[in-house]
C-alpha cells in the first residue's frame, strides 16, 4: 500500500512533458484570490541583500522599488505590493541602472 505525506490531487494535463504516474511540485492557490502583478525576471536586481526594480514614473526618470521574490512563477516574481498594473518595469539593462546609481557618489566621468 502506498503511503502518503499530505494532501494527494489528481490532475489531468494537456500538451504537457510530464509521464503518467510522474510526481510533480505543483503550486496551486488556495484562499481567496490576491491582486498583485508579475514582475519578470530580467527586471529584477539584487542588491544589499535585497531584491529590486525600476519602474519609470516619467521619461527618463526611473525609481528603485523593492520587490517581494517570495511567489517566483516562471515568468518572473508574482508581487503584491511595491508595483502597480500598468507600472513601466525596466527590463532590459535593469543592472546598468543599478551600477550607475551605486556609482553615483564616485567622482565625475
Amino acid at each position: 500500500m502506498p503511503v502518503s505525506r499530505g494532501a494527494v490531487f489528481f490532475a489531468l494535463l494537456k500538451g504537457s512533458d510530464a509521464g503518467e504516474g510522474e510526481r510533480l511540485l505543483v503550486w496551486a492557490p488556495i484562499g481567496d484570490s490576491v491582486a498583485g502583478v508579475v514582475v519578470p525576471d530580467a527586471a529584477a536586481v539584487m542588491s544589499e541583500g535585497k531584491y529590486w526594480c525600476y519602474i519609470e514614473k516619467k521619461p527618463g526618470t526611473f525609481v528603485k522599488t523593492e520587490i517581494d521574490t517570495a511567489r517566483p512563477v516562471p515568468e518572473g516574481y508574482f508581487v503584491t505590493e511595491g508595483v502597480a498594473a500598468g507600472d513601466k518595469v525596466v527590463t532590459a539593462a535593469a543592472g546598468q541602472l543599478l551600477a550607475r546609481e551605486s556609482n553615483s557618489g564616485s567622482e565625475p566621468e
